[in-house]
């Protein structure tokens, strides 16, 4: 089964409607190198947003070249929030692995024209090598996977994801380019588990696909379906030098412009099944839309079939501990993604049936020891819960606020969003038993965006749990509790100067860090990027104190990460905000 990740169509958006407007705008900027500062020419700069075409979104998705200065213009650009990356043959984006590998983005208004916007890019690095079996043969069309560590907020941990594939050639050997510095695992899977699916591979070699689709979908697509298929009987995967067990996987180290040489070798390691069956609670007839594999630290391409009547089995799985996750739906929904011109086909692409109201989540633990795992049985919850929404003062609700509640496990195996009411009132249907934490955000593009500008959460509190301090626990002894959320407004601001005489100070990423109380509420934090005068502000931040950083290169949500704040937080600058108040402070940058 080929899973593809999608943003979905038709929810919510952040920012300013995007409509078309009698005054275009503009985007002005430049790409250069990180470590120089020197412009960079040819490279390609895209402009993506969500556009409102009637009573639907369709994303919109300009592209265009830097010249010999580095400079990139956007003309005729329609008012509203955009991302903006680039790339390069041989380069990495900083800005966009920064920010999380979600490009930065700008809140265009009719007529504007938007200076100053200045985008980094590094030498990246490559890891090349051999796959060889225990004959010392060449395997040829093996997948070979770059995993590197991000930080998961919700799950609160490390974990290992995909960034780039490539395939052995006839002689066994792989290049992986383009990767940013920093630690890497790499993956082998033998190409006897592998079924290729053409149909997806002609949807990513279309015009459609390369011109309407921004470059972080075309990239979750090519890394979420680069294998496809099912999977046949086979060996397990391989991670370097030849191992099937993650922990025992060698680290690989990438620095800037480098290039690392592997060689795998693929042992014949015993691999089992895990079967059983998901049984929907309810007489509305769901069946398993996604049933997926994974460990507690990677996630694993699914090897499994899926019947009818709910029975599912996964093959090839070596020893170790995994979660199955688990989704029905009453359909399997597709995405049709619009492309630029109306003599153009829309693209149908699969999605995850996240939008799906009558959709149920499971999740499972499992051990694989020494022997197929047999009579699994998950039968998914569906309790409700519901709450409401207030201000602190009293005042109108701001409007297209959602909320969610997240917990262990894969981030599509989650129990939908609910929208806040005019009333304030809202309901999470569906709820398995488990512990959460709550997000409370707008939607962009059906990916949460955070709160509205100017607006923090003052408190949240489900019976006699405060649910802004820890994870809380649902059940059905808590599901009669209502959720109450109080919302606050803030005004205060908070100016950061970038106090560094060694570098260039435009373009340096700056995060502040609530304090350690409040560091598992990730919509506290702030990030942002300095100006040409080396200043930044963070308006309408939430009262509290704060740690600020300041980084030339820092690993994607590092700064989530407890432990690792904690390891430089005398290499930040503490500054506290008062109600309505007016901070400024001076940041060191981290090298």
């Amino acid at each position: 089964m080929t899973i593809v990740l999608l943003v979905a169509m038709g929810l919510s958006f952040s920012g300013p409607p995007m409509v078309q407007a009698s005054e275009p705008a503009s985007v002005r900027g430049f790409v250069v190198d990180v470590a120089t500062n020197a412009p960079i020419a040819n490279a390609e700069v895209e402009l993506a947003g969500t556009i409102r075409r009637g009573n639907r979104n369709q994303i919109a998705v300009s592209t265009t070249a830097t010249g010999g200065s580095g400079e990139f213009l956007f003309s005729d650009v329609e008012p509203g929030r955009y991302s903006l990356s680039a790339r390069l043959d041989g380069y990495v984006d900083v800005t966009a692995e920064q920010a999380g590998r979600s490009a930065p983005s700008v809140v265009i208004e009719p007529g504007q024209n938007v200076t100053g916007m200045t985008l980094r890019m590094d030498a990246g690095g490559v890891i090349a090598g051999t796959v060889l079996d225990v004959e010392r043969q060449a395997v040829a069309e093996a997948p070979v996977a770059a995993y590197r560590r991000q930080y998961d907020a919700n799950m609160e941990r490390w974990l290992w994801e995909p960034l780039e594939y490539s395939t052995t050639d006839a002689r066994g050997e792989f290049r992986i380019d383009g990767l940013p510095p920093g630690q890497f695992v790499v993956q082998a899977t033998p190409p006897t588990n592998v079924e290729r699916d053409d149909s997806l591979a002609s949807i990513r070699n279309s015009e459609v696909f390369r011109q309407a689709l921004p470059r972080r979908l075309q990239s979750a697509i090519r890394v979420g379906a680069a294998l496809g298929g099912d999977c046949r009987d086979g060996d397990a995967p391989i991670y370097y030098p030849n191992t099937p067990d993650l922990r025992q996987a060698a680290r690989v180290v990438v620095d800037q412009g480098s290039e690392r040489y592997l060689e795998i070798v693929m042992p014949r390691e015993p691999v089992f099944a895990v079967r059983g069956a998901v049984i929907d609670p309810t007489p509305l007839g769901r069946r398993p839309t996604i049933v997926s594999l994974s460990s507690r630290a990677i996630e694993i391409s699914d090897c499994s079939e899926i019947a009818d009547d709910g029975t599912f089995e996964f093959r090839n799985v070596a020893p170790g501990n995994y979660d199955i996750n688990v989704i029905l739906s009453t359909n399997r929904p597709a995405g049709y993604v619009q492309p630029p011109r109306p003599d153009q086909t829309p693209l149908p692409l699969p999605v995850i049936p996240t939008t799906d109201p009558d959709r149920l989540v499971a999740h499972m633990e499992v051990t694989v020891i020494n022997e197929d795992v047999e009579d699994l049985v998950i039968v998914p919850e569906a309790m409700t819960v519901s709450g409401t929404v207030e201000t602190g003062d009293g005042g109108t609700l701001p409007r297209g606020v959602w909320v969610a509640i997240r917990g262990p496990g894969l981030s599509s195996n989650m129990p939908p969003p609910a929208e806040v009411g005019e009333d304030g009132a809202f309901t999470i249907a569906h709820v398995p038993e488990r512990d959460y934490r709550l997000v409370i955000t707008e939607l962009s593009g059906g990916m949460p965006s955070g709160l509205p500008t100017g607006w923090y959460v003052e408190s949240a509190r489900m019976g006699g749990i405060d649910a802004l301090d820890a994870a809380f626990r649902i059940d059905r002894s808590w599901v009669s509790q209502p959720l109450e959320i109080t919302l606050a407004r803030s005004s205060s601001t908070l100016t950061i100067q970038v106090d560094d005489a060694a570098i260039p100070a435009d373009g340096i990423f700056v995060v502040a860090v609530p304090d350690e109380a409040r560091r598992h509420r990730p919509y506290l934090y702030r990030t942002g990027w300095t100006d040409d005068g080396g200043f930044l502000s963070f308006d309408a931040i939430a009262p509290g104190e704060y740690r600020v950083f300041a980084w030339e290169r820092v690993a994607a949500n590092a700064w989530l990460d407890p432990v690792y704040i904690a390891g430089i937080e005398s290499r930040g600058r503490l500054v506290r905000v008062g109600e309505n108040g007016r901070e400024s402070a001076e940041v060191r940058v981290i090298r």
